[in-house]
């Protein structure tokens, strides 16, 4: 309403015409004055300022909206150390095998179990054939030679066999570590994208739920707004009804009266609608400053006015 502030001074040269009671016209007094009473109510109308509207017009997100937007923040990133510890473990199981490694699952008593078998040689077996062969009168004979041979033979595979199987047990304990770093990675990833998932729901739960009291807090506020705007626009809607219910008075209930020339009377085209409209409105007047404007109108009211 900023913007029509200075239109009642440019229609009516700084004040609102009015009517005699001594004058007289071809329609009748009554209906003149209800006439001017609509344009001085639209006059006034015209010249109030544009009103803000006080009330807030954007509702502010509920509790469970921002809990929403928090969490959703803090679960960025959350799979980071499942990952990472995945790849650990995955690199690990998939690290080249060494004989140190092996050697970490080693029996630690195997020297012993070496050390045995040995000590059992120099200590019964060889002392045994060495006596068999004296008491013969075969000492250091080939034949002695050769059984001492094939005793240390046998010892020897004896002791390899027994280091080839604390090798193969302690490669197998490798290969099992191995093989759950692997299965452990595995799950830690898992972990790692359930979490994101399970945290990315309870984001879309909280947003849904916190959507549904956004929406209803902002639509308490639309409401208040359009009521403020019917509010204001009553007035209007009023002078508006008043204006048509003048210009669709008959010929006939108007009356008829004499009139003097040169009196001036406000004569109306289409209703005090179109006078608010904007400069259409002018057409409406019969008289500007300086003088009297031939009338272009011919609505039922300027008609009844004429006395046609």
């Amino acid at each position: 309403m900023s913007g029509t502030g200075s239109l009642a001074p440019f229609l009516f040269q700084g004040s609102p015409p009015s009517v005699s009671s001594g004058s007289s016209s071809s329609g009748p007094l009554w209906l003149q004055q209800a006439l001017l009473g609509n344009v001085n109510a639209a006059t006034q109308l015209a010249g109030q300022p544009f009103q803000q509207y006080p009330g807030q017009m954007v509702a502010s997100p509920s509790a469970q909206t921002q809990q929403a937007w928090n969490l959703a923040g803090s679960n960025v990133g959350g799979y980071k150390p499942y990952l990472q510890q995945a790849g650990a473990l995955t690199q690990a199981a998939a690290a080249p095998i060494t004989s140190n490694d092996v050697s970490q699952f080693l029996n630690p008593y195997q020297q012993y179990v070496t050390q045995g078998m040995t000590q059992n040689f120099n200590q019964n077996v060889l002392p045994s054939i060495q006596d068999k062969f004296v008491g013969a009168g075969q000492s250091r004979s080939p034949q002695e030679a050769q059984v001492t041979s094939n005793a240390t033979r046998d010892l020897n595979t004896s002791i390899g066999q027994s280091l080839a199987g604390a090798y193969q047990g302690a490669l197998s304990s490798l290969l099992q570590q191995r093989g759950q770093q692997g299965q452990l990675g595995a799950q830690y990833g898992q972990l790692g994208a359930l979490g994101s998932q399970l945290g990315a729901q309870d984001v879309s739960q909280l947003a849904a739920a916190g959507q549904g009291q956004d929406t209803l807090a902002q639509a308490n506020l639309n409401a208040a707004q359009q009521q403020f705007q019917q509010q204001q626009q009553w007035p209007y809607q009023q002078v508006g009804f008043l204006s048509n219910v003048l210009n669709g008075i008959p010929l006939q209930a108007a009356g008829t009266s004499t009139s003097s020339t040169g009196t001036y009377y406000p004569q109306y085209s289409s209703g005090l609608s179109n006078a608010m409209g904007g400069t259409s409105a002018l057409s409406g007047l019969g008289y500007r400053r300086g003088g009297h404007v031939a009338k272009r109108s011919r609505g039922a009211l300027a008609r009844a006015m004429e006395g046609r």
